[in-house]
């Protein structure tokens, strides 16, 4: 073996591994502190028509279907008691406490996008999101229906669709499917489409992939 300087395993980085760099993910974290803000101002806060049944769900965990208010009125709910039974083994009982978990959720649900995108800085996706959030229909109606599953189930779906990790995005999409179903599976559909395309080598062009994830925001 030639003598040379020693490396040791600090010297040689893995061939996959990316540098993250301040500078890279400021951009991203800068947006998603900024854009919930933006939007709360843009379109205000509302609660959702059925939001004191799912409170009362909470207060009524783990037996959140059978012995709160979602048993009785609309009974469609019971179908989409997951953010009750979050908010009940959290110990969130109380209207205050729900409604405040609600609203957190909410900040989160869209703000979550941009946090899985921030390596990418401000690119495509960023813009595009922000656009829709700030055009389309899926901001207001999170923020005038909090109280309600939307919420959770715009971070599930998010999760399952932008998540680089196949075992955390198959969560996600199971926890979507779970909240919601009428909405989860389609979406789902229109993911694993995607997948399929690119693993046949069927590239999609910079609009095409631009109108593919405008689809998919919209599809909430």
């Amino acid at each position: 073996m030639a003598k040379g300087a020693i490396v040791t395993s600090l010297d040689v980085r893995p061939p996959h591994a990316r540098v993250i760099r301040p500078t890279k993910i400021l951009p991203g974290v800068f947006v998603a502190t900024i854009l919930p803000l933006a939007l709360v101002l843009k379109y205000g806060i509302g609660l959702h028509p059925a939001w004191f049944r799912f409170a009362d769900a909470a207060d009524n965990w783990p037996n959140v279907g059978a012995e709160s208010l979602l048993a009785v009125g609309d009974r469609a709910l019971l179908s989409n008691v997951f953010p009750a039974w979050i908010a009940g083994a959290l110990h969130l009982s109380g209207e205050h406490s729900y409604v405040a978990f609600s609203i957190v959720t909410t900040v989160i649900a869209l703000s979550l996008p941009v946090l899985l995108r921030i390596r990418e800085g401000l690119g495509n996706f960023t813009k595009l999101y922000v656009l829709v959030c700030l055009g389309g229909s899926l901001a207001p109606v999170l923020l005038m229906w909090v109280g309600g599953y939307d919420a959770l189930l715009v971070c599930c779906l998010t999760v399952g669709g932008l998540a680089r990790n196949r075992y955390v995005s198959a969560a996600g999409w199971m926890l979507a499917a779970f909240t919601h179903s009428a909405v989860a599976l389609p979406a789902a559909l229109l993911w694993v489409s995607y997948i399929a395309l690119n693993g046949r080598g069927c590239a999609l062009s910079s609009r095409g992939r631009r109108a593919l994830w405008a689809t998919r925001l919209f599809t909430y």
